[in-house]
C-alpha cells in the first residue's frame, strides 16, 4: 500500500519519543489513527496512544496492538525460589 505523508508523520512523531514502539503500524483512516503490530507492555501502549492523540489532526486512536508482557500473564500466583 501507500504510505502517506500522514502515516510517515504520525510514525516519526511516535518514535520521537522512544517509547519502545518500533513494532507498531500506524494506518489512518479518515481523522482516526489505527495502531496494529506489537508493544512490550501495556505502559508503553497507553503513552503511544497518547502521543498519537496529542497529533495535530488525529481526533481518535483505535488499537488492535497485542501487548507482549499481558495483564495474564502478571497476574499469576508469586513465585518463590529457593535461596
Amino acid at each position: 500500500g501507500v504510505i502517506s505523508k500522514e502515516v510517515e508523520a504520525l510514525k516519526k512523531e511516535l518514535d520521537s519519543h522512544g517509547l519502545g514502539t518500533d513494532k507498531v503500524q500506524i494506518e489512518v483512516v479518515g481523522n482516526k489513527a489505527v495502531l496494529k503490530g506489537s508493544v512490550a507492555d501495556q505502559a508503553t501502549l497507553e503513552k503511544a496512544i497518547v502521543a498519537i492523540g496529542n497529533t495535530m489532526g488525529v481526533e481518535a486512536v483505535e488499537t488492535s496492538v497485542a501487548v507482549e508482557a499481558a495483564p495474564d500473564k502478571a497476574e499469576k500466583e508469586p513465585v518463590f525460589y529457593p535461596v
